[in-house]
């Protein structure tokens, strides 16, 4: 028998992945996606058009200060990213990431019993999983300290998509 916690978590974990399952449906219909969890705050506004004229096909933010969720990602590469912060441009190799996150959350249909932690998916892939580990184009550093960050952003490129990220 799961206690209320365990029921909970369960709950929000396939709404995590439930969310990707509608993403993939967005893109698929040609629309750019800006994915965001309620809780965001928003210190400015950026038009739309500043995402659509980049070079970059996703966008990702940070997932937090020093040291960020998931701890042993984080320890490896320096920083990780948000699961609930993401700019994704409607293009096939976009649209393969996304069914790979999809895949490891064994969602492959609206109404399935899918549940994953999507933060820890999307770190995995870009950091672990080989055929979608992306090359960056900055070394990565591990930080000490929040001042030792680099808060510039990084970018790089997916070796199995090709598709460009930004991490800001």
């Amino acid at each position: 028998q799961f206690s209320r916690w365990e029921k909970a978590q369960t709950y929000r974990r396939s709404l995590f992945a439930t969310r990707w399952y509608y993403v993939s449906k967005l893109l698929k219909q040609g629309n750019h996606v800006l994915l965001t969890d309620v809780d965001n705050i928003f210190v400015r506004h950026l038009p739309m058009s500043r995402f659509e004229e980049s070079p970059f096909d996703t966008f990702h933010a940070y997932a937090g200060t020093v040291p960020s969720f998931p701890l042993n990602l984080f320890r490896q590469q320096g920083f990780t990213i948000c699961g609930g912060m993401s700019w994704l441009r409607s293009t096939s190799s976009v649209l393969e990431l996304v069914h790979g996150l999809l895949d490891k959350c064994g969602c492959s249909t609206l109404n399935c019993t899918c549940h994953c932690d999507d933060q820890v998916v999307l770190n995995t892939l870009y950091f672990k999983w080989r055929p979608f580990e992306v090359a960056w184009d900055q070394p990565l550093e591990i930080p000490n300290s929040t001042e030792t960050m680099s808060w510039e952003g990084r970018t790089g490129i997916c070796k199995k998509t090709g598709h460009r990220v930004k991490i800001w």
